[in-house]
């Protein structure tokens, strides 16, 4: 082989070596973030005091009473008047007469009603909010002075369940309402007043991308991201409905509207890799549709029966393509907001993961968190904007310098031009003179 063959063959070796460098730091970098997910996820909030926790109960489900630990898990489904009922005592120490008390629910699904004493003094299905099962939203149940005995109290918990998934009641406190009452206002700071701010985020992002669609029609893409911020921006808002009323069948339509905004998402990141638009792209949004068909024509069971088998598995099929998708536009093209979201899909995957193995009971919590680390995904999006649009701006900087120090080259020449052919005439009459001088008189 000559040394010709020999230099045409390096250079591809280099770049080959240079590309499966950049694949193996990429994998890494996920892995990691993976990791670091896991491990954020694995940690356990703050909790009251351990000596106002109850955790031992007995269930009456099915018409037998047995004993169980909390937490607990049970059926997906149960009518009204067989829902489970859980009961417990709890001791009220003599110097703590006159205090005020409360018991603190962190987590449920999907409602519960609390009874001191044989005095219903809660019941979450009058807060709407706490009855979506994607949300992690607390309870906290003041019991009234006259209601306490000195002594031994009778607690009772009835958990409603009506799907799709299982019922789920997570340990209970009671005990004072200044110690319990910071525990509750950090977890509602952290999944009910968080959640908010990042739904203002989005619907910031849906006017700003509208606006970016409007003035940018052959660009496609904001126009979709946009519609997916707002849609997202009228889930937060939503609250489940609890009876037929002239817009349930519409907030059902609504609420369950995560694998159509999932689509769209899913959309917007193949038309921001580069990808022309596709026919066969509408298979994303079927199960968006038929799942709002079920809500628009049957009823709020069918479309908790739909969501598990629609939504679920097309939130993370979409995931999983985009992935991949932004995983080759970042490494190929070196796109920087492919990059960012890549990390976010990334956040999302593992946020994912961990939410379904909730839902089968592998794990023994029910803190969905995809939903929130869905802020993830609004970050690199606003990141990823800004970065296109400082670039942009960066390249009309560049192009401004260029075209003036061209203008200026340009305005050189011409004087130099001028200059030279104003310099032809007087050498021409120069010459003339001396030609009349040689003449002869």
């Amino acid at each position: 082989m000559n040394d010709v063959a020999v230099n045409s063959i390096l250079p591809g070796r280099r770049r080959r070596q240079k590309q499966v460098s950049r694949v193996i730091q990429y994998v890494l970098l996920q892995a990691l973030i993976a990791a670091l997910c896991v491990l954020g996820l694995r940690q356990s909030l703050p909790e009251p005091p351990v000596e106002y926790r109850i955790t031992e109960f007995k269930v009456t489900e099915g018409g037998t009473t047995r004993a169980v630990m909390l937490p607990h898990f049970t059926a997906s489904r149960y009518a009204i008047e067989d829902s489970p009922r859980f009961t417990a005592q709890f001791l009220l120490p003599r110097d703590e007469a006159g205090r005020a008390w409360s018991v603190l629910l962190p987590r449920f699904t999907n409602g519960v009603e609390v009874t001191v004493n044989g005095v219903a003094v809660h019941d979450s299905r009058r807060d709407p909010a706490a009855n979506r099962p994607d949300r992690n939203t607390p309870q906290i149940a003041d019991i009234p002075a006259p209601m306490l005995r000195d002594g031994v109290n009778d607690l009772s918990i009835r958990l409603f369940v009506w799907g799709p998934i299982p019922g789920f009641l997570d340990r209970i406190w009671v005990g004072p309402d200044e110690v319990l009452r910071p525990y509750y206002d950090m977890r509602t700071q952290l999944f009910v007043t968080l959640p908010v701010v990042f739904s203002a985020w989005q619907a910031i992002l849906a006017v700003i991308l509208g606006i970016m669609w409007v003035m940018r029609r052959h660009e496609p893409a904001y126009g979709v991201l946009a519609a997916a911020m707002a849609m997202g921006f009228a889930q937060a808002f939503l609250q489940t409905p609890m009876g037929e009323t002239p817009l349930s069948r519409l907030n059902v339509v609504l609420i369950s509207s995560a694998p159509l905004e999932s689509a769209l998402v899913l959309t917007f990141t193949l038309l921001l890799s580069g990808s022309k638009w596709q026919r066969w792209w509408l298979l994303f949004f079927v199960p968006g549709i038929v799942l709002a068909l079920g809500g628009l024509i049957g009823n709020q069971a069918l479309s908790r029966a739909l969501f598990p088998v629609l939504a679920v598995p097309m939130v993370g099929l979409s995931l999983l393509i985009m992935a991949i998708v932004t995983a080759r536009s970042a490494l190929r093209q070196r796109n920087v907001a492919s990059f960012l979201l890549g990390c976010a899909v990334t956040i999302m995957l593992t946020c994912w993961i961990a939410d379904l193995l909730s839902v089968f009971q592998i794990v023994p919590n029910r803190i969905f968190t995809a939903r929130l680390s869905y802020s993830a995904m609004l970050v690199a999006i606003g990141a990823g904007l800004t970065w296109r649009f400082a670039r942009a701006l960066n390249q009309v900087d560049s192009f401004a310098g260029r075209l003036v120090t061209q203008v200026r080259q340009a305005e050189d020449r011409l004087k130099a031009s001028f200059a030279r052919g104003g310099a032809r005439p007087c050498s021409c009459a120069g010459a003339g003179a001396h030609a009349a001088d040689a003449r002869p008189a």
